[in-house]
Formats: structure tokens, sequence, C-alpha cells
């Protein structure tokens, strides 16, 4: 199942009643230090596209820690993924994840484990990634040269 027709007005509200475990597809993309699963075929202006929020967006440590570092971009994860999980109710859909796999390049496919436990242990190691600090502009510095 595509994000599109999870966000169908007349399927959210019978999946979220029921609770039913789904399997999607798409981009699992980390923004502003939320983590969403995007349609699956997404454009260069994909940030105002169908997703869907992903609701424990601490996944995203697990994330990192299993594939191969991006090279630069807007997100330092930025994976075509599948996930099980069931929608949330919130003022937007979002979906909790149980199963996860996002696709590293050349391995394809693989597994994360989003274990609690596992989170847990690669927090402190990938913190920064979800609550960046800002850093201070070069402008102010510059300016004074």
């Amino acid at each position: 199942m595509d994000v599109v027709e999870v966000l169908d007005p007349s399927l959210i509200s019978q999946l979220i009643e029921e609770k039913a475990v789904i399997e999607l597809a798409g981009w699992l993309v980390l923004l502003e230090s939320r983590l969403y699963l995007f349609k699956s075929d997404i454009s260069e202006n994909y940030k105002n596209e169908e997703k869907v929020e992903v609701s424990n967006a601490e996944i995203a440590f697990p994330v990192i820690d299993s594939v191969s570092p991006l090279g630069g971009g807007d997100s330092p994860i930025f994976f075509r993924a599948r996930l099980n999980g069931f929608l949330v109710d919130a003022p937007q859909p979002m979906i909790e994840v149980v199963l996860l796999s996002v696709e590293d390049q050349p391995k394809g496919f693989v597994y994360v484990d989003i274990d609690l436990g596992n989170i847990e242990r690669l927090r402190s190691k990938h913190q920064s990634l979800l609550f960046k600090v800002p850093l201070a502009s070069s402008w102010d510095w510059l300016g004074s040269v």
C-alpha cells in the first residue's frame, strides 16, 4: 500500500478504529526533527507532497545505525522504506511502526531493529540528528573581518 492510498478519508477512520496493521512503502525522510513516510513517487518538491508522520520517530536512531550514510542533502535519513504499523488517532494521521526495512545501496532492503532496547542503546550516539542545536551563523564573525 502506498501513502496516498492510506490518506483516503474513507479509509483512515476505519484503519484507526480497527487498529489494523498495514504495510506501507515509500520514502522515509527526517525533516525538522520529525520522521515521515512520503509517497513512493516523489518529486524535487517532495516536502509538499503526501506523507504520513511516524509517531515513534525515535526509530530514526537505529535507521542511521543500520544503513550507509548519505553524502549530503536536506536530511540524514532519505531512504526507500517498507514498514508495517498501525494508524493512530491524531489531528493528522500518524503511523506507529512495528516492523521496518530500508533500502541500503547496494545491499538492497535491510531489516532495522526498532526494539525499544536497541533504540535506547543508540539514542545517545545519534541524539544530535533528531534534536539539532542551531549553529552560530558565520555572518556573525565574518562581518567583523
